[in-house]
């Protein structure tokens, strides 16, 4: 045996880097990796199955077919001597995945935590995922989730989708503190309707006592515990959902967040008050920042807030940005609805993001559209070089885009690594004549162009195959009267890029044979 197989911990590097079926193979076949291929295979778990499998076969059955949510049956009372090859085992995991316990009776599930007491059933257990699956008699397993925490809990995850669950879930985040003092992750997500004043404050009581916070996913903070977070040294990603206007606080100091990298704000809440909640941080090392509101908008909401991010992010950082306003119902719905007195956005309004020249990826969606030119797009190209997806989706049916194909031909100029483009473009302008520009794009693999109009399929179709000859997918808005026209450019695109290919090919050959016959 070679040298380097005599230390211990090469054996468990690399039973860490293979893949779990070879570290099954290792297990069985040399008695050298047994305890790390071991510890390789129960690491991780998506459930508890494999572990009451290593039960006495006397204590559990598989449950008849019939029956859909219930794969074990307790057919007796555990005994203390029926634990020895679960906890042989539970020592190793490191991580339930998903805790769902949709194989597990709730009473079975009960009798199992009930006889645990006292145990510490996974001393190395690091992350847990449970989840309330809204599946009848295994939607309340939260009750039974606390002997599961320890000291070495490092990343919890808590999915309720019912009020009574969402209640148990935030009995279950109070004892956090206490018993998981250095949680790095802590997820606590549940419907919008689960979540009252009076929760949200039970929550902001908890998050004001973990101290060792890298990422967080939290609901209707107070602000309190949103200044706890951002004084936190250690906080890089934030998701924020906010339904209760809890922000009322006065003073004008900047929240710091040193180290944070990832924001996400998704509310429902006016447009308004994210701009608000925006200008308050310093992010200073911010990289993403995504946006979501599901509310209306007043004429200036949105400057508002384009002119908060551009104060308070810095360019030299950002280089993912979404803003999503729609509304309850999805996009669509918003499209069709009445907007006479709604004017979309303009340029003026987005302007100053074309001081992000690092933007790799943009996507701003409004429900009133965006009123753009091709003039706007090809600033926009010039100034976002970096761009890799570009997204600038909603329309106004009042209004017909004034975009054109010209603005797609800025973008192939201006944004050479774009691989995904959504506008609306007025495809009924006879697309420009490239004539000895020939611009081609290779980098652009999906193009959604949404509501736009069209006439002729045939002519935008040979534009298409000329810049962007390795589209794998058009898309288009499957609600507007220029659905048959698009699907005609997705077949003639093919085709005309498989002409064009034949072309060059032959043209290649001709030139071959020019150059055999010159003397």
């Amino acid at each position: 045996m070679h040298r380097c197989l005599h230390i211990p911990e090469i054996f468990s590097l690399i039973c860490t880097h293979c893949r779990r079926a070879d570290a099954v193979a290792l297990a069985r076949t040399c008695r050298a990796f047994y305890e790390p291929a071991h510890d390789r295979i129960w690491a991780h778990l998506e459930d508890l199955k494999p572990l009451i499998m290593c039960m006495p076969e006397d204590l559990w059955q598989n449950s008849n077919e019939e029956d859909l949510f219930q794969d074990f049956v307790f057919q007796r009372p555990i005994l203390p001597s029926d634990w020895s090859g679960f906890e042989k085992h539970a020592r190793r995991v490191r991580s339930i995945a998903s805790c769902t316990h949709s194989y597990l009776d709730r009473a079975d599930f009960y009798s199992l935590t009930v006889s645990a007491a006292g145990r510490t059933l996974f001393p190395k257990l690091q992350e847990i995922d449970w989840s309330d699956t809204s599946s009848g008699h295994v939607a309340d397993t939260f009750a039974f989730v606390v002997p599961f925490l320890g000291p070495h809990l490092l990343h919890v995850k808590l999915f309720a989708r019912t009020m009574p669950i969402a209640l148990l879930q935030l009995a279950v985040v109070v004892t956090l503190p206490a018993r998981c003092p250095y949680l790095k992750t802590l997820a606590v997500n549940h419907y919008e309707m689960c979540m009252s004043a009076a929760s949200a404050s039970v929550l902001s009581t908890a998050i004001c006592s973990f101290s060792y916070l890298e990422s967080a996913t939290v609901c209707d903070i107070s602000f309190t515990a949103f200044r706890h977070l951002a004084s936190l040294p250690t906080l890089t990603s934030l998701l924020l959902r906010l339904n209760i206007e809890n922000f009322t606080d006065t003073d004008t100091d900047l929240l710091a967040f040193p180290a944070l990298r990832d924001f996400c704000l998704y509310s429902s809440l006016k447009i308004s008050s994210c701009a608000r909640l925006i200008d308050r941080m310093g992010c200073s090392n911010l990289q993403l920042l995504d946006i979501e509101c599901r509310e209306g908008v007043s004429q200036g909401d949105w400057p508002a807030l384009i002119s908060a991010i551009h104060r308070r992010v810095p360019a030299s950082t950002l280089t993912s940005l979404s803003i999503r306003n729609t509304t309850q119902s999805g996009l669509e719905l918003a499209l069709w609805d009445a907007q006479a007195e709604h004017t979309p956005q303009t340029f003026s309004d987005i302007q100053p993001l074309l001081a992000f020249p690092r933007l790799t990826f943009l996507c701003l969606e409004a429900v009133r559209g965006f009123d753009l030119d091709d003039a706007a797009v090809a600033a926009l190209a010039r100034a976002l070089p970096c761009l890799r997806t570009l997204r600038i989706e909603g329309v106004s049916v009042r209004h017909n885009p004034r975009t054109t194909a010209q603005s797609l031909l800025a973008l192939a100029e201006g944004c050479a690594h774009l691989d995904t483009l959504g506008i609306n473009v007025d495809a009924r302008i006879a697309p420009p004549g490239l004539g000895m520009r020939r611009t081609r794009h290779t980098a652009l693999r999906t193009l959604h162009v949404d509501v736009s109009p069209l006439q002729d399929a045939s002519r935008f179709a040979r534009f298409l195959s000329g810049v962007f000859p390795c589209l794998g997918a058009v898309q288009y808005g499957r609600v507007n009267d220029y659905e048959k026209g698009w699907t005609q450019v997705q077949k003639l695109y093919r085709a005309f890029v498989d002409v064009r290919a034949e072309e060059a090919i032959f043209l290649r050959e001709d030139a071959a044979a020019v150059a055999c016959d010159v003397p």
